[in-house]
C-alpha cells in the first residue's frame, strides 16, 4: 500500500506544476511577440554593415524577374515575403517606413542601420541604376 500522505504530497505538486505551466506558457508568448521584431532580420540588420532586403509576394512576375536580375549580377540580398514573414510590419516599424511605401516588389537598402534608399519599381533598367550607383554588385 502506498502512503496517503506522500500521495497527497505528489497531487499537490503535480497540481502547482500544472498551475505555473497553464500561466507560464501563454505569458511566454505574448512577452516574445511584443520584445522582438523579427528575430533573423534583427540580426542582420544589427550584424551587417550593408544590407539589401527584396521584399516579394507570391505570383509577382516583377519579383521574379528583378530576383533574377540581382543573381546575375551577384548582390548579396535578403528576401523578405510580405504576406508570410511574421513580423513584417513591426519591421517595417522598426526602419521608419509605412506600408503604403512598400508595393512588392521592393528594394531596402540599410546602410549603418539606417535606410538609405528604397526602390519601388519594377523595370530592370532601374533595377540596374540602382546597383551600379549604391555600388552594390561585384
Amino acid at each position: 500500500m502506498k502512503d496517503p500522505e506522500f500521495i497527497m504530497l505528489r497531487n499537490r505538486f503535480l497540481f502547482g506544476l500544472l498551475v505555473v505551466l497553464v500561466f507560464s506558457i501563454p505569458l511566454f508568448f505574448i512577452f516574445y511577440n511584443r520584445l522582438d521584431v523579427s528575430p533573423k532580420l534583427t540580426r542582420i540588420i544589427e550584424k551587417e554593415n550593408e544590407v539589401l532586403f527584396l521584399v516579394i509576394e507570391n505570383d509577382c512576375s516583377s519579383c521574379q524577374k528583378i530576383e533574377k536580375e540581382l543573381k546575375k549580377k551577384k548582390v548579396k540580398y535578403y528576401k523578405v515575403h510580405r504576406l508570410k514573414e511574421r513580423k513584417y510590419s513591426s519591421l517595417l516599424e522598426q526602419l521608419n517606413l509605412s506600408e503604403s511605401e512598400i508595393t512588392p516588389p521592393t528594394i531596402i537598402y540599410i546602410k549603418d542601420k539606417k535606410v538609405v534608399s528604397t526602390l519601388v519599381q519594377k523595370e530592370i533598367a532601374e533595377v540596374d541604376e540602382f546597383i551600379e550607383y549604391y555600388q552594390l554588385g561585384e
